[in-house]
């Protein structure tokens, strides 16, 4: 008992001091630290220490210990101005150690370019996306703590330019016996800088303009600055208030220490009612700057049969002037 509060205590210093930086700035492939899965969005994104199914890779591999036999989860949601949000996982733990596949992408749809001389169109169609490809490898190192990491292929592409980086995400998760407290720390996406390239940076130019005679028509291709990656340190606590044979009601604190703005917390709460009905609730934006982030909503439903589990989320999370944001996910999985 002694030890599990020693490490609250310092969890909840670390967090503190999380809270005292502000720092502001603008990174590339933003789209990796949103929440990934309909029950994360409805947590507020607080899941850092709640791993609940196969989408806690995205936020702590060291979590999917907890993830038991094999699982797969799709979700979508149709994120803004348009755009699609996807996250599709599926991992296998075999007791010993857990390995997991997993994409998150975000597709912008796509677009006729048009011209000044063609401004109904040139024929021609223009798209965007962000996509991040990861593999994850996960082990118990005793029966309470866990370690997992992952490597991520990350790409970004408009029209003809691609931007390429890879990154790596580490993960811990420590539970204790006392209400289900459960400590967890993460760092995503340290990686390499994205630089954008491509055929449109690709140009032909006279390197001596004042001296003729020379070749004018120099292939040449245009740098572009290198952007880093959106470096987030997560740190969180979560226990179940109340737990009993019949229902449970679990309560998570996350602080988060991003690159690319100040230093804020995420709040969640889920009730569970018979391993049957799951209702969720979370803020994922406490204390941040100029956060359109409001609250967030959802509901989850699980069935098992013979092993075989089945499950269904909703979220709705409350983006203020943005409008509101719905994402679906379906979870199949079965215990060995």
């Amino acid at each position: 008992m002694n030890r599990v509060l020693q490490t609250v205590g310092v969890t909840l210093l670390t967090m503190t001091a999380l809270m005292g930086q502000d720092k502001v700035g603008t990174t590339a492939a933003s789209f990796l630290n949103i929440p990934g899965g309909a029950r994360s969005i409805a947590l507020g994104g607080a899941v850092v220490s709640t791993p609940g199914d196969a989408n806690t890779v995205f936020t702590n591999a060291g979590g999917l210990t907890r993830i038991g036999g094999t699982q797969v989860n799709f979700s979508m949601s149709d994120w803004f101005v348009g755009s699609r949000l996807n996250h599709s996982t599926v991992i296998l733990n075999t007791g010993r150690q857990v390995l997991a596949l997993s994409m998150k992408q975000l597709d912008y749809g796509s677009e006729r370019v048009t011209t000044i001389g063609s401004p109904d169109g040139t024929g021609e169609m223009w798209s965007a996306r962000d996509q991040s490809l990861g593999l994850s490898f996960a082990a118990p190192l005793t029966n309470r703590f866990s370690l997992g990491a992952s490597a991520k292929y990350v790409s970004q592409e408009i029209y003809n330019e691609t931007a390429r980086t890879v990154a790596l995400d580490i993960g811990v998760l420590f539970v204790s016996d006392w209400h289900g407290l459960s400590i967890g720390m993460s760092i995503n996406n340290f990686g390499l800088d994205a630089v954008l390239s491509g055929n449109d940076l690709l140009q032909t130019v006279d390197i001596d303009e004042v001296n003729a005679g020379n070749n004018d028509n120099i292939s040449a291709s245009l740098s572009t600055d290198p952007w880093p990656l959106p470096l987030q340190y997560t740190v969180g606590l979560s226990a179940h208030i109340l737990n009993s044979d019949n229902y449970s009601w679990l309560v998570a604190l996350d602080a988060l220490h991003p690159n690319n703005n100040n230093s804020y917390l995420r709040l969640g709460s889920e009730l569970n009612l018979f391993n049957l009905l799951f209702i969720r609730a979370g803020h994922p934006a406490l204390f941040k700057n100029y956060a359109e982030e409001g609250p967030a909503y959802g509901l989850g439903f699980a069935y098992s049969l013979a092993g075989m589990k089945l499950s269904f989320d909703y979220a709705a999370a409350d983006y203020g002037r943005l409008g509101l944001i719905q994402q679906w996910g379906i979870s199949m999985g079965m215990d060995f």
